[in-house]
């Protein structure tokens, strides 16, 4: 209980006189019932006032206990009644008629209807962490991750005056919600829940995009996410100074970073940190070479001797000085004839050199060759095996360079095979004897006859103009042998 002091205002008059009457007109004590007992005043003689001090008290309607100067007389009556919400003046008369006045006053405070709490923070492994507070949904969160937080002692500041439930300094278990009551002086209350959000450390460390502007257009890289190799074309701009545009797995970090200006001339390093502490390593190759197919392929790369094939290469160059395709057996190494060569480029894909090659007829036949395109810079091999057979057609002639639909193709050869594959409209069609074809080989091998009834092979058929088209002989394993050249109409 706060201290109480009362203060009175004295007016004090003294007179003399020659007989024995009193003079005393004091009050030495004066007491209020205020909440739980009777409170003594303070007395201040000099300047007549008598005071008290409380909190939230009820005035109205106290008697108060008063003892005052014998023989004198005091008004109002002690046992009146008062409100003491107002000040209230006592006079006390002394038997002699000399008065003295008292003021009663109540510095009566209004208790405190506050019930907030202002501030609310952990420690979590030796870092202090300050909690949100939603002071109109009464919610208190905090967003940690990958943290202990299953005994916490907060710090807690509340409103003044007011006592908060559980206190501040006991352990708790924020893996669940814990409800704060904060309770005024007053009497009301606010609860507070306290909701802390402790997702786990992420554990993605992938780059998900890699772009680059290349003359205003943006080119994104091919990502293999198994290899982790990404590969990036471009034609517009040097790649000693490319400033790439990354976007990495949600709360990973990634070195160097996005924006950072790079020299690709030879494969860059990244590294993608996810936020658990694993790594996982990126190379990124701008316009790297690469030998990206062989054809034809219809069933496997399966060819004889003397067949033409188009090697397809990306950045590659046949034309310098130095650059050839070979086929190796792992032994020996078999420089290949270039029969003609196109390179082809657009914006966002990779430039590319077709090289057309004819296998020569003294080839060795090897089941697994491995060809390659090698410059002083190195060799670049293609990834499949090549099959190739001694034996295929040879010497072939054919009848008539220019055909309509139902016109008659002849060849005449040695060691003629079975099938032809008619190329059409973006379409390969196996030509072969059935119900569908008119086609023979004789029995020497030596000519080998179509009727070309099958209006689909013809470019008319779509309403295009003729078109020169090469057409391969097959045998009935799929293995490829030389072509004839022929326009269709």
């Amino acid at each position: 209980m706060k201290k109480i002091a009362i203060i009175f205002s004295l007016l004090l008059f003294t007179c003399s006189s020659d007989d024995d009457t009193s003079s005393n007109n004091f009050i030495t004590s004066f007491q209020l019932y205020i909440t739980n007992g009777f409170v003594e005043g303070d007395i201040d003689e000099e300047n007549g006032e008598i005071r008290f001090e409380t909190t939230g008290a009820d005035l109205n309607g106290m008697t108060p206990i008063i003892i005052f100067s014998d023989k004198a007389t005091i008004s109002p009556s002690s046992s009146q009644s008062q409100n003491f919400n107002n000040i209230i003046t006592y006079t006390v008369t002394a038997e002699n008629g000399a008065i003295n006045s008292y003021d009663v006053i109540v510095d009566n405070t209004p208790f405190n209807t506050e019930s907030k709490i202002l501030s609310f923070s952990l420690m979590i492994d030796g870092v202090n962490y300050d909690c949100n507070i939603n002071e109109a949904t009464k919610e208190i969160t905090l967003d940690v991750v990958g943290v202990d937080i299953s005994a916490l002692s907060p710090t807690i500041s509340f409103s003044e005056s007011a006592v908060i439930s559980p206190i501040p300094n006991q352990v708790q278990d924020f893996n669940n919600s814990v409800i704060y009551t904060v309770t005024a002086e007053n009497g009301s209350s606010s609860n507070y829940t306290v909701n802390i959000t402790n997702r786990p450390f992420g554990t993605e460390n992938e780059i998900l995009e890699f772009s680059v502007s290349d003359g205003g257009q943006s080119v994104s890289g091919i990502i293999d996410s198994n290899s982790q190799n990404i590969r990036l074309f471009i034609n517009n701009q040097n790649i000693d100074a490319i400033s790439p545009t990354i976007t990495i797995s949600e709360y990973a970090t990634i070195s160097p970073e996005s924006g950072v200006i790079q020299d690709f001339s030879s494969p860059v390093k990244y590294i993608v940190t996810a936020e658990n502490g694993d790594t996982l390593t990126y190379i990124v190759s701008v316009n790297p070479k690469s030998i990206n197919a062989v054809n034809p392929s219809f069933f496997g790369h399966q060819y004889y001797t003397g067949t033409r094939i188009n090697v397809f290469g990306n950045y590659i160059d046949i034309e310098q000085p130095d650059a050839q395709i070979l086929l190796i057996d792992g032994v020996n190494e078999y420089p290949m004839p270039i029969v003609d060569s196109e390179i082809f480029s657009s914006p966002g894909n990779p430039t590319t050199q077709i090289i057309v090659i004819d296998l020569p007829e003294s080839l060795p036949s090897f089941a697994n060759y491995t060809l390659i395109y090698r410059t002083s810079e190195g060799d670049i091999p293609f990834n499949t095996n090549l099959d190739i057979l001694q034996g295929g057609p040879s010497n072939m002639v054919i009848n008539q360079t220019s055909f309509f639909l139902n016109d008659v193709l002849i060849i005449d050869g040695d060691n003629l095979l079975s099938g032809l594959v008619v190329p059409s409209n973006g379409n390969q069609f196996i030509v072969r004897n059935s119900n569908n074809y008119d086609i023979q080989l004789n029995g020497d091998a030596t000519q080998l006859t179509w009727t070309m009834d099958y209006q689909q092979h013809f470019p008319s058929y779509y309403g295009d103009s003729p078109q020169e088209r090469t057409i391969y002989t097959i045998d009935d394993n799929g293995r490829v042998g030389k072509p004839v050249i022929a326009t269709l109409n």
